[in-house]
């Protein structure tokens, strides 16, 4: 009686002994998934916060692009209004050209014109002068 007493107790002790290891294996192995599902979370959310961040980025770029697009345009449009601004620099030039030398053209006739009046001043002088002599003779 001792034996089966014992096998009885075995096979009690075995019973409670195999279940409570196997629930102590199956709660270990539970706490070790909860742990990498909770790693794994933390890993997704960071990647979440890096995707978001790129999204950020990404339309921040795009923004700068358009203003870049934009400033780009803004300077085109005053290279070309510097360029007509300088064709009517030297347009305004070449009439100031032209006047100047129709001004100098003029100024020699003036004083061609001058030269003449004074030769012919002279002239009325010298023939003044001649004439005085002719009569005191």
């Amino acid at each position: 009686m001792k034996t089966i007493t014992k096998l009885v107790l075995f096979t009690a002790l075995g019973l409670f002994i195999l279940p409570t290891t196997l629930l102590a294996q199956e709660k270990t192995v539970l706490e070790g998934t909860e742990k990498e599902i909770k790693e794994e979370q933390k890993d997704l959310d960071k990647k979440k916060d890096n995707a978001s961040g790129l999204e950020k980025a990404e339309k921040n770029a795009n923004k700068k692009a358009g203003q870049l697009e934009k400033a780009e345009t803004n300077l085109e449009n005053k290279e070309e209004a510097v360029e007509k601004a300088e064709e009517k620099v030297s347009k305004k030039e070449e009439q100031k050209d032209k006047a100047d030398k129709k001004v100098a053209k003029k100024e020699a006739a003036v004083k061609k014109a001058k030269k003449k009046e004074n030769a012919k001043q002279k002239e009325k002088v010298k023939q003044r002068e001649d004439d005085p002599k002719k009569d005191n003779d």
